[in-house]
Parts: structure tokens; sequence; C-alpha cells
């Protein structure tokens, strides 16, 4: 059995309770959903997990994303989270019980290498997912220090990819605008045409000097 045959049965198994998968999807701060529109929305997320490594999801709520991805991509993953949520963190851990030491009760904000490492966790991983708040627009100072945390996580020539769910498309392209232009464009990205939900990623390069024919990728969040 295949690292993801192993975690798609776990998965399977999960889901074959309808009480206990509404309670999970519920828990992963998603109300009114069943399984079949949960995943839909976010399975294309797997798509930018391109090669084997080590995934970090901001705001892991109960763990179910990282559960899913385990069993969605096609790449071994080593799955870590953080939460400021301390129940939702006891959740993802029972979720998760063989990467319970994976998961710790921080914010973004405190992710700093200091801090990870007195967690026990490493100070940057290959993928950083970051599902993007519905009413942060990066219109205050502390909005773009969020993501230049986020983007201090990635390993160079690893990807920081965020996810879009605001049922409001012309919001998501306002966020995605404002994006491109402090990061640049994006290296990949995608979600159906015409709605909220997205799913951008930016590759950071090392931060070595580049000869302007070079092509681009994200060094440093302040770029203008």
């Amino acid at each position: 059995m295949t690292h993801a045959e192993h975690h798609a049965a776990q998965l399977r198994q999960l889901m074959d309770d309808p009480r206990r998968a509404r309670e999970l999807i519920e828990g992963s701060c998603v109300l009114g959903a069943d399984f079949t529109a949960w995943e839909s929305m976010r399975r294309p997320l797997a798509y930018a997990l391109d090669r084997p490594g080590t995934l970090l999801d901001v705001g892991c709520a109960n763990g179910l994303l990282l559960r899913c991805l385990l069993a969605w991509s096609v790449h071994p993953l080593v799955p870590y989270g953080v939460d400021v949520n301390e129940d939702a963190v006891r959740a993802a851990r029972a979720l998760l019980p063989e990467y319970a030491t994976h998961v710790a009760a921080l914010s973004l904000a405190a992710c700093t290498p200091e801090e990870l490492t007195r967690r026990g966790l490493p100070t940057s991983f290959d993928f950083v997912t970051w599902s993007v708040w519905d009413d942060l627009d990066f219109s205050q100072d502390w909005h773009a220090a969020y993501l230049e945390r986020a983007l201090a996580l990635v390993t160079p020539g690893g990807r920081l990819i965020l996810a879009f769910y605001d049922p409001d498309a012309r919001a998501t392209q306002s966020k995605l605008a404002w994006l491109t232009r402090r990061l640049g464009d994006p290296d990949g990205q995608i979600g159906p045409a015409g709605q909220g939900t997205r799913f951008a990623w930016w590759v950071k390069e090392p931060q070595t000097p580049r000869a302007p024919s070079t092509p681009r990728g994200v060094t440093d969040a302040r770029r203008a």
C-alpha cells in the first residue's frame, strides 16, 4: 500500500460515518457543508504540492485539511499545523495521532524561529499553506506583517500557498492584485473561473543577487 493509499483508507473510514464527518467539517470552521462540497472546494490545493516534503498549515483548525491532503497528494508529506485555538489543536492531535507532536497552539505572528525551535518544530517548511481570512484585505500594516511572517516560514525553493474561500470573486481578485504588486505574479494558481475560491502560490527563491533577465520568484515580501 502506498503512502497516499494508506491515508486515503484512513480518510474513507472517517467519512463513512455521516455524524463524524459532519463534526469534522464543522470543526474545520465550515458550517452547513457535506464532505462532497467541502472536498470540491479544497482538493485542488493538492495540485500545488508538487513533490515530497514538509507541509505547514497555518490556522489548521481540527487538522481535517491536513488529514485530507495526506490522502489527496500523490507525494508523501510530513504534516505540521499551528492554530491559536487550543481546543482545535487538541482535536488536530487526536485526528493526526501519528503526528500529534507536529501540531502547536501558536498564532502566525508567534511562529518565530526561536518559538518554533522551543516547541520542537522545524523553522522552515517546503510548503506553507494559509487560508486567508475573508476579513483580511491587506489594507493595514499588520496584514502585510502576517504575509512576511508566512513567507519567512518557507524553505528557499519551497512554496507559499494562499487559499481564498471568499464567496465574492471580486474580493478575491482584489487580494490577488495586492499580492501581485507585493510579491510579483504568482508562480501558479488554480480555481473555478468567476468564483471566489482560489489557490495561488509563490516560489521562494534563495536570497542571492539576480540579473534582470532571470525569471522572477519571491525573495522578500517587501518588494514593490
